[in-house]
């Protein structure tokens, strides 16, 4: 501090006199302006100012003048070594005690428990009469620095680690003048490894002088370490050195030059003893050298033999993957110790060899048995140890394996490893070679007898020149003679059709560089007509001893005939795949109409004997009577299924078209768009037809008109009315015949849609086709369908963003008064009695035709299928007079109940029921003797009536 502000030293003689409490005052000005911590306290140790900076050091805020708070008392201090320091031991009470200032690294723990290290220098502050005052103690924040040593000292022990325990041996020396002319500065463990030397000891005697006993090759070195002084740093250069045990060792040496301090230079090397790798090496060429100028079988042979030799192993075997079945090998070369054993084929399951073909290499140093029992041969050679190594062509298929067996624990298992993994690649180069050659054999004599056979095109390609000879069967399928058209290449590549020539080029260059096994392509050949003509080729390519292509074979076949049978193969499937699909629709929906009319039988049957009981005037009566109009329509839908799967009939009637289409409106006003906005122009029209399908077509035209709409605001237009139609207000595209000249009642709905544009105008009928999102594409065609089998047409005008306007046409008739049914009620006769058995796999039906004929006085049996229908007509026959039995059943059908009670009872009536149309039955129901028919949905009135009269007249075929 300036001695001018604050005396921290004894008075002087003729220094101004002053107090504590000037002392004290002043310090409290300089440390407020101080840029580091610092406080003050008097003689007793209170603190008596501080500044802001050692407030934060603290991390509190220290009581001046407190007896209590001395020394900032709470705050705990520590010492460099983190050894807890007394407060009456820290640096300002040894300042406060001796009167001399004190420096120190101390750390302080602040209130949340994190420490800080400081630097504190502390020094006494004495009157002008030596009196010490107090003292003050400035603070510096040593924290980082601190962090930065230890990371640093971290990171330095780390390199040592890794330079002490490296597997390559490294060292850094300098050049010094005198001898031995380098310096050593680290050595690690492996360096002694390699040479015998320990730091010290080769510091001593010398790097040259040591390890290079011949002095010229010590000239050498030096001259080498002089070079490289000058940046020519050595790449793996291999050295032999000597020893300290006198063995030679070749090394392989990598240096760099480094800068240890400022202006120093030194090399830093790594060293690696690459003896064995050089004498696995030259052992490697000596077994390449000697199986060299054999291929073949004579290849393998010299190569298991060397390999036992080499190895020290029992056995070497070579062995091929089997063809004909890829889960055996079969071996081509089998040596024990250098004697040939007979070659034998043996399956890979449960042995070390499917281990191999699978992975890189196998090993077992000893207990191969013990971890493959399966395996007989290991057995039966007593094979104790072992290791393989798969041979693969150039695109990593498994050709064969390498195998070296022994009866004990395997020798020298780091040498066999290494020359496996060596000849393995030249004997997989030699085996897919050998395949090869085998492959080019066989694709020669199938080409031969193929030519003899058939009309193939040969060609014969000479891939060094590129040079192409074409046989002339090849030219004749391109019609031309083999005078006319040249034997160059680019005939074959200039004919390629341009949307298969890049395919087939690929597919060219895949086989030849080994990515694909075989070259068989399909592709075009232009015609000398100008046409295209489909041909299929195969090829083999003939491979050098590297397995390089050198030339490649193979023929054309001229496939059109047969691509052009396939396609109409195709179409035909494609036909008969709709025809399936229809008939699947066709069963599907004569299944739901057969199950409908089942529910519809309750339905219809409950509400009419509901209807039946009411009270005339009965404020229910209407609605059950709507009811059973509701359930009539629905009896409608489900005919009309039927005959869209061919089991049932139209039923054409005299029909009220404006009143159908007022009341399909009403209905179809909950189910259509709700900003749709319907308007009508309904005038009289009769025609001829069935409602159910014509109600079909209002539907499904108004909700199309709706869809249309695509949840906007709108308006459908619906009209009808009566026509006089010309032949050509009658023609359409979309009607096969057209209807004749005449009177025509219409029925059309217009939207003001989005339209269509005229490709789809012309696909909207077709099966199929939508624009829905989730549509089936059914109801336009189910419309088309309609219109035709009722003689009419069918006519539409749309246009992108105007509309679409779709106008029904349909033969009119005049109009007739149609009478309604009027309210029937069940009531017994009085005169039926007896039993009648009633079979049905449907349990409402059975409930309900035993209700409506008990409450008409006869008496139920109830059956749910055929065989306990059966079981009860035989134990009760004596007791019924009919048989009341539904044609559709699990297990046996109705007929089939029907012709076994007409076999044991020749005259009991019986009456067939059914969902499906009676008429499919008829034929068979008339041969075995059925007496009736009732056809689902039926009212109770109905099966009464159909029941009495055949049990009244039993003989006779009444059918409903």
């Amino acid at each position: 501090m300036n001695e001018r502000m604050l005396r921290t030293d004894r008075g002087r003689p003729g220094s101004p006199s002053w107090d504590a409490h000037d002392a004290f005052a002043r310090m409290g000005w300089l440390l407020k302006h101080l840029p580091s911590a610092a406080y003050a306290c008097d003689a007793t140790g209170q603190i008596t100012c501080c500044n802001e900076r050692a407030v934060q050091l603290w991390g509190r805020e220290p009581k001046l003048n407190d007896p209590e708070d001395r020394f900032c008392g709470s705050i705990r201090i520590y010492s460099s070594e983190g050894e807890r320091i007394p407060h009456d031991r820290c640096p300002m009470v040894q300042v406060l005690e001796t009167g001399k200032a004190q420096q120190a690294e101390v750390s302080f723990e602040q209130p949340d428990g994190q420490r800080v290290a400081v630097f504190v220098s502390a020094s006494p502050i004495f009157d002008d009469a030596g009196q010490l005052l107090g003292a003050v103690n400035e603070m510096v924040d040593i924290s980082e620095n601190k962090r930065s040593q230890e990371e640093t000292r971290k990171l330095s022990e780390f390199h040592e680690t890794i330079i002490r325990t490296a597997a390559e041996g490294i060292c850094v020396c300098f050049a010094i003048p005198d001898f031995p002319f380098v310096q050593f500065t680290v050595w690690n463990d492996r360096m002694t490894e390699i040479t015998g030397y320990t730091i010290d000891e080769i510091n001593r005697l010398g790097w040259y002088q040591s390890l290079y006993p011949d002095p010229d090759v010590q000239q050498r070195a030096q001259e080498r370490m002089g070079r490289m002084r000058y940046g020519d740093d050595l790449r793996s250069e291999e050295w032999e050195i000597t020893r300290k045990d006198g063995e030679r060792r070749t090394v392989a040496i990598s240096t760099s030059q480094v800068e240890i301090e400022s202006g120093v230079e030194a090399v830093a090397a790594l060293m690696q003893d690459v003896t064995q790798q050089k004498h696995a090496q030259a052992t490697i060429e000596h077994i390449l050298d000697a199986v060299a100028p054999a291929t073949g079988q004579a290849f393998f042979r010299s190569l298991v033999d060397h390999l036992c030799q080499v190895c020290g192993v029992d056995y070497a075997v070579a062995g091929a993957v089997d063809w004909p079945d890829p889960q055996e090998v079969r071996t081509i070369a089998f040596s024990h110790r250098g004697v040939p054993l007979e070659n034998v084929t043996y399956a890979l399951h449960d042995t070390p060899c499917e281990r191999v073909l699978q992975e890189t290499l196998c090993f077992y140093p000893t207990g191969v048995q013990q971890a493959f029992p399966h395996d007989h041969m290991l057995a039966e050679f007593g094979i104790d140890s072992y290791m393989g190594i798969p041979l693969r062509s150039a695109n990593g298929e498994a050709l064969g394996l390498i195998v070296l067996l022994h009866n004990g624990p395997f020798p020298n298992p780091t040498q066999a490893r290494a020359l496996i993994q060596v000849v393995a690649a030249r004997a997989s180069a030699e085996m897919e070679r050998q395949r090869a050659e085998e492959e080019l054999h066989e694709s020669r004599e199938r080409l031969r007898l193929a030519v003899q056979a058939t009309q193939l095109g040969p060609w014969d390609l000479d891939l060094c020149s590129n040079e192409v000879v074409f046989s002339p069967e090849w030219k004749a399928q391109l019609g031309f003679s083999d005078e006319e058209l040249s034997n160059e290449y680019a005939q074959w590549e200039g004919r390629l059709h341009p949307a298969d020539r890049q395919r087939v080029l690929d597919a060219l260059h895949d086989y030849l560089t080994g990515k694909i096994r075989e070259y068989c392509v399909e592709f075009r050949l232009r015609h000398r007509d100008g046409s295209y003509r489909w041909i299929y080729t195969r090829g083999v390519a003939l491979r050098d001893a590297e397995g390089v292509p050198i030339r490649m074979l193979g023929c054309h076949v001229d496939i059109t005939e047969r691509k052009r049978a396939e396609e109409a193969r195709r179409e035909l499937e494609s036909q008969m795949l709709h025809s399936q699909k229809l008939e699947s629709l066709g069963v599907l929906a004569g299944g739901i109409a057969h199950d409908f009319n089942n529910l519809l039988t309750v339905m219809l049957g409950y509400a009419s004997v509901v209807r039946s009981q009411l009270p005339a005037d009965s404020a229910a009566a209407p609605m059950v009577l709507e009811i059973e109009k509701a359930g009539r329509r629905a009896a409608d839908l489900t005919r009309q299924m039927l005959a869209y799967a061919g089991k049932g009939k139209i039923l054409a009637q005299s029909l009220h078209l404006d009143r159908l289409v007022q009341e399909m409106s009403d209905l179809l006003k909950t189910a259509i768009s709700k900003k749709a906005r319907i308007t009508s122009e309904l005038l009289p029209a009769a025609i001829e037809g069935d409602a159910t399908q014509i109600r079909q077509v209002i539907m499904n035209l108004i909700t199309n008109a709706s869809d249309a709409l695509d949840d906007r605001d709108g308006e459908i237009r619906i009209r009808t009315g009566i026509v006089h139609a010309s032949v050509e207000d009658l023609s359409s595209p979309y009607m096969p015949e057209e209807p004749p000249e005449g009177e025509y009642a219409y029925f059309e709905v217009t939207d003001d849609g989005a339209g269509m544009s005229e490709e789809t105008l012309t696909k909207i009928f077709d099966p199929f086709f939508t624009t829905k999102f989730a549509g089936r594409g059914l109801g336009l065609a189910a419309v088309l369908g309609i219109v035709r089998g009722h003689s009419g047409a069918i006519q539409v005008a749309s246009e992108p963003g105007r509309g679409t306007t779709f106008r029904v046409l349909l033969p009119a008739v005049a109009p007739s008064v149609a009478s309604e049914r009027p309210a029937e009620h069940l009531t017994g006769s009085g005169q039926a009695a007896g039993t009648v058995l009633v079979i049905d796999d449907e349990p409402r039906v059975r409930r309900f035709a035993e209700r409506v004929l008990i409450e008409a006085g006869f008496s139920v049996l109830k059956a749910g299928d055929g065989e306990r229908g059966l079981k009860l007509f035989s134990a009760k026959q004596a007791e019924l007079i009919a048989v009341l039995v539904d044609l559709t059943m699990p297990k046996m059908d109705g007929l089939e109940v029907a012709e076994q009670i007409r076999r044991i009872h020749a005259t009991l009536p019986i009456v067939v029921m059914s969902g499906y149309s009676l008429d499919e039955c008829t034929e068979r129901a008339s041969v075995i003797g059925a007496n009736g028919f009732l056809q689902k949905p039926f009212e109770p009135h109905e099966l009464i009536d159909r029941l009495s009269k055949v049990v009244l007249a039993p003989g006779e075929d009444r059918r409903s």
